[in-house]
């Protein structure tokens, strides 16, 4: 997967260059904040992840765990969603759009991985 510092300038699709990137990680970039995200805001990601966009008919292994897990779901009202192909997009109230991979659900649930507090704020504003 493709590996962008959090909060860079998003240029992985074109016609979305004025959004910023968080949680693209890998093993390229294996050190990132580490801590707790607040369950509601976990769960709103969760939900999240059901409309996500720019879906890709692949998927990308889990960097991080024992010889990159691949199969990586999680669990929305029941339902199983499949992560690593696709993206979610997070837009706060003044504009600011921000698309991570839905993976990011994984890297915070399993890895600790902390998003930037303007993320988490955007993410709480979000309907």
């Amino acid at each position: 997967m493709t590996v962008y510092r959090d909060l860079s300038r998003y240029e992985y699709r074109e016609n979305e260059k004025e959004a910023l990137n968080v949680g693209w990680l890998g093993w390229r970039a294996p050190i990132f904040k580490r801590g707790d995200v607040d369950p509601l805001l976990l769960n709103k990601l969760k939900f999240m992840s059901l409309r996500a966009t720019a879906q890709t008919r692949g998927f990308h292994p889990c960097p991080f765990c024992f010889r990159g897990k691949i199969n990586i779901v999680t669990l929305v009202n029941s339902k199983l969603v499949r992560l690593g192909s696709a993206q979610i997009e997070v837009v706060s109230n003044s504009g600011v759009k921000y698309i991570s991979p839905n993976l990011i659900i994984h890297y915070i649930e399993k890895h600790s991985y902390q998003p930037p507090g303007i993320y988490l704020d955007a993410l709480s504003e979000s309907a």
